[in-house]
């Protein structure tokens, strides 16, 4: 063990160490290399000797047989330890408090990840992300650690125990076997590491009691080169309150110059286990009882050897944690013929998956015309969302995405549980609106974006004697109480497949499409990201702030509304939502949850409408602020007026 503190997050070195560390000369810092040395008032921890590392992954499959998977860490290598320096001035400990906030991302931790603390344009400078390096997770495992005990003594879990996954990020081995080791030296009474997984999976074994808190290293949709951990307990995400108290004990040990941090991560004491094939099984369960269901008749035949014989399904993993769902779909007689990416590859050759990225769509739709597919599937990195594609009675292939999707599952959810609840996010249509409430019959409660929100606020109204069945983004994150309200891209996909296969056995080859045709959507639905000019959260969020002013202002806000029709909706429950005219027109304006911008989105009848009676006036208003047209840029809403 080094007797140092490692430097945490978003200090970035430059050039030298002498200017670095103000006032100490390069010559105090370091005297060889794989060697620390104390410096007065401030620390370094130096990598061992750098050499490539290489070696293999086990990969578990449903028999528990082992294969060996090139990856780039042998288990037989040490890993190093991140080099990073430091001052221990009270100005740079002020840097780093606040980078220990911006870690937090929702319900998450987000970071970039370096493996060292080289300086780095993508992490330095006004508005860059917070850096995750080995030596961070393993302190964050240790924070963890405390955490988990305390819910022990307390009772409110049964054991301190904890099991890692992760998707195929190339750095996620490293940052588990540091987060493995973190949890073990804080007094973690059982570890385990179960390999490439994907998050529901995650939660799904500590709900089935195989472990107290399970933890998912991810970064989901977003770029390769980030990464993350989503936490989880019996109960759900872990709590803000104990993820803060997580982050203030990283702090603690960040300021403690006794904390130690260890050479090299070994696997002592960390259990390598195979829990991916029992939560396989249980959606494999779950999968039979939607085929099992007969619409409008007490039994139905069901082949359970090959119930889904005769079925075309492409999925596209995107080489991330849930191609294993294509595997199980062709045991259960599926054709998969055209399938993409099923395979986990951190290098992610089609680009990181994202059943919300047009790319990912139009890859997935041509693979389906090829193939005659009755569906596509599109799945995320890391497994919780999941979009479709899906044939249409004249043959062409459609997107069943977004209010579509949640229109469909709406549908499904009713035959079982008439009158129940939806909870949305709050960027759906005033169509889908109309559709669940006039046509399918359920109650709809739109609420706030982000995936935890909408899952808690569902849990909320149960807690409070509404029968809320389902909690759902537009983005794809699903979760539904008959699945203990787990956030599932593949119990998601579970359902559809029921539905399908139900609907060709009773009708022979109709379209899902066929149980949405009342819901009215609007022809021109677009998006705009405005990113403030110095990629500053503040400065977006101040940004918001002027136009929303701006807009209730009573003078100028009563003209605008006036003279295009606007009206504010008052039961909205984040940023500003404005229907336009009556016939379901609507545009909001919102902080990102994550990024330093804000998002507009925009429904209307046609082009022109959006133009003339949304964009314009918008643009008209964002230049009615000089902080507004001088820090955002709006250049796209400009453009697209042409």
């Amino acid at each position: 063990m080094v007797d140092i503190v490692p430097l945490l997050l978003l200090q970035c070195v430059v050039g030298s160490a002498g200017g670095f560390l103000s006032g100490i000369p390069s010559s105090f810092v370091a005297s060889s290399v794989g060697t620390a040395t104390a410096i007065p008032h401030a620390f370094i921890e130096v990598s061992t000797p750098p050499h490539r590392i290489s070696g293999r992954h086990l990969i578990h499959t449903r028999r528990l047989r082992m294969t060996p998977r090139d990856v780039s860490v042998p288990p037989s290598s040490p890993l190093p330890v991140t080099p990073m320096l430091f001052s221990s001035s009270s100005s740079s400990l002020d840097v780093k408090k606040d980078g220990f906030d911006s870690l937090v991302s929702g319900s998450d931790i987000r970071a970039t990840f370096s493996p060292t603390w080289e300086e780095d344009p993508r992490t330095c400078g006004p508005g860059a992300a917070p850096v995750l390096t080995p030596a961070l997770s393993y302190l964050l495992g240790k924070s963890l650690a405390a955490v988990l005990l305390d819910r022990s003594e307390s009772g409110a879990a049964p054991d301190a125990s904890a099991c890692i996954g992760r998707d195929p990020r190339t750095h996620g081995e490293l940052l588990a076997r540091a987060m493995a080791a973190g949890l073990r030296d804080g007094g973690a009474e059982r570890v385990c590491d179960t390999g490439i997984a994907s998050t529901p999976a995650i939660f799904d074994f500590c709900r089935s009691g195989k472990v107290s808190c399970g933890i998912m290293i991810t970064a989901s949709h977003l770029p390769p080169d980030r990464n993350g951990f989503k936490i989880y307990t019996p109960d759900g995400l872990l709590g803000k309150e104990e993820l803060n108290g997580m982050i203030d004990g990283v702090r603690v040990m960040y300021e403690n110059s006794d904390t130690l941090i260890p050479e090299e991560w070994d696997e002592k004491g960390v259990e390598t286990v195979d829990f991916m094939s029992d939560y396989i099984f249980t959606l494999e369960n779950s999968l039979m009882k939607e085929i099992a269901k007969c619409t409008g008749a007490d039994e139905c035949e069901v082949d359970f050897f090959t119930p889904l014989q005769g079925t075309k399904v492409v999925v596209n993993a995107g080489n991330g944690s849930a191609g294993f769902f294509a595997t199980k779909l062709a045991e259960l007689g599926a054709d998969i013929t055209g399938s993409i990416g099923i395979d986990p590859d951190g290098r992610f050759p089609h680009g990181v998956p994202n059943p919300e990225d047009n790319e990912m769509v139009l890859r997935t739709t041509e693979a389906c015309e090829r193939e005659r597919a009755d569906l596509g599937i599109m799945f995320d990195t890391d497994g919780d969302r999941a979009g479709f594609v899906v044939a249409a009675r004249d043959g062409s292939y459609e997107p069943l995405n977004r209010n579509r999707l949640i229109a469909l599952l709406a549908v499904i959810l009713n035959e079982d549980y008439p009158g129940c609840a939806v909870v949305t996010d709050s960027v759906t249509s005033e169509g889908l609106t109309d559709f669940l409430v006039e046509v399918a019959g359920v109650q709809h409660v739109r609420f706030k974006r982000g995936y935890s929100k909408v899952i808690n606020r569902a849990k909320d109204l149960v807690a409070d004697g509404v029968d809320a069945q389902m909690a759902i983004e537009t983005s794809g994150h699903c979760a539904m109480a008959e699945n203990a309200f787990m956030d599932d891209g593949t119990y998601t996909a579970v359902k559809i497949i029921g539905q399908l296969a139900r609907i060709q056995k009773e009708f022979g080859a109709p379209s899902l499409l066929d149980g949405i045709m009342g819901l009215e959507e609007m022809d021109e639905v677009v998006e705009f990201r405005l990113p403030a000019l110095d990629q500053s959260v503040t400065t977006a969020g101040g940004a918001f702030q002027e136009i929303y002013e701006t807009m209730t202002d009573i003078i100028v806000g009563t003209q605008l509304f006036t003279e295009h029709g606007w009206d504010l909706d008052s039961d909205n429950m984040e940023g500003v939502r404005v229907r336009v005219g009556v016939d379901g027109a609507f545009f909001m304006i919102r902080p990102s949850l994550h990024d330093p911008l804000l998002s507009v989105q925009v429904e209307a009848t046609n082009r022109g409408h959006a133009v003339g009676s949304i964009v314009t006036p918008l643009v008209e208003l964002i230049e009615r602020s000089n902080f507004v047209s001088k820090n955002l840029d709006y250049g796209k809403l400009v453009d697209y007026i042409g």
